[in-house]
């Protein structure tokens, strides 16, 4: 019970959600107590991706609760950014009874609002946030760095080896900021963000979903509009797109595969037979993101084949039957590899 009220307190589950137009905010009171009904599940779904993040062109503004103050020009504390990516790591629901001074509370809205906040999740996204800016790519860089973005989370998330991890720097490496305001300026950075995420639990509220305005629980009407989920940082957004629809595609992507599977890592010695093999340890490491080239190649093929048939009739005869010509055209697919 301790364990299940100190993440109550932790990410204020008990309590509103108020808009201030540029955050969401905690309520000033709480609205349910807190030995409620606490169901925490690991998120098994894909990292979201949010791109044009707070484009101050836009009219919309999911920040404010008042459709009205909807096109206030927005808060300098909401930069624009190409987009965000949502990792979750957990999903958490909590049923709970009333606190008695919220069901007694005052019949003045704006009042109501200001004490309890405007809306209440009843299920919110933990896990962390990242804001990146791309303008500055080229299509190749953008494919390299999709692909360590897709390494670092696999690994973090899954505990698996990458031989990526400790890479110094990138020919490319883009702006990125975490929710708090956190610079993740190397890939080092980046690959200890995830690892703080997926294996060490240090996560924030990232999304609120299920959305009940406060008057709805209050006063037991119906909801007018429709609330989508809100979250922090993020006034608004042109598309929302899966992270592995994202990563789709890259050249990279199976960089890690081939290394491990190829044993790309590992030396060549010379056995007893004097062949060629793969030595039993690894003898390199990567600095830097290889250059990846793909090839198609293909060779033809042809087979003429003679067949001899022996008849066993009167004649003895001999025949010699010669087939048609089979053509195999096989391609051939790899990669090349430059440092």
């Amino acid at each position: 019970m301790k364990s299940t009220i100190t993440i109550i307190q932790r990410f204020k589950l008990n309590h509103g959600l108020f808009l201030d137009g540029c955050s969401i905010k905690p309520s000033k009171q709480a609205i349910f107590v807190e030995n409620g009904e606490l169901n925490i599940g690991l998120y098994r779904g894909q990292p979201l991706i949010y791109t044009l993040i707070n484009d101050r062109n836009s009219h919309t503004n999911s920040l404010s609760f008042n459709s009205n103050n909807s096109n206030i020009e927005l808060n300098e504390a909401l930069q624009p950014s190409d987009m965000c990516i949502d990792f979750p790591f957990a999903e958490i629901t909590y049923n709970a009874d009333f606190l008695e001074s919220f069901s007694n509370s005052t019949d003045d809205i704006e009042a109501l609002y200001e004490t309890y906040g405007h809306l209440f999740a009843r299920k919110v996204l933990l896990g962390g946030k990242l804001f990146i800016d791309l303008k500055s790519a080229t299509p190749t860089q953008l494919d390299s760095f999709k692909s360590f973005l897709f390494w670092a989370y696999d690994s973090a998330k899954y505990n698996k080896a990458n031989p990526f991890n400790n890479l110094s720097s990138m020919d490319f490496f883009p702006k990125i900021t975490t929710l708090d305001g956190e610079n993740l300026n190397t890939p080092n950075k980046l690959t200890n963000w995830m690892i703080d995420i997926y294996q060490k639990d240090m996560i924030d509220v990232i999304s609120c979903n299920n959305l009940v305005p406060i008057s709805q629980l209050r006063f037991g009407t119906s909801s007018e509009g429709t609330f989508r989920d809100k979250q922090p940082g993020v006034a608004n957004f042109k598309e929302k797109i899966g992270f592995k629809e994202w990563v789709e595609g890259s050249k990279y992507i199976n960089l890690t595969r081939w290394i491990k599977g190829f044993r790309l890592f590992h030396g060549l010695t010379i056995n007893k037979h004097v062949e060629l093999e793969k030595s039993e340890k690894v003898s390199i490491d990567f600095i830097k993101i290889p250059n990846v080239d793909s090839s198609n190649k293909f060779y033809l093929k042809v087979i003429k084949p003679a067949t001899n048939i022996v008849s066993k009739g009167k004649c003895h005869s001999r025949m010699l039957i010669n087939s048609v010509l089979f053509i195999k055209i096989k391609t051939i697919s790899f990669f090349s590899f430059g440092i």
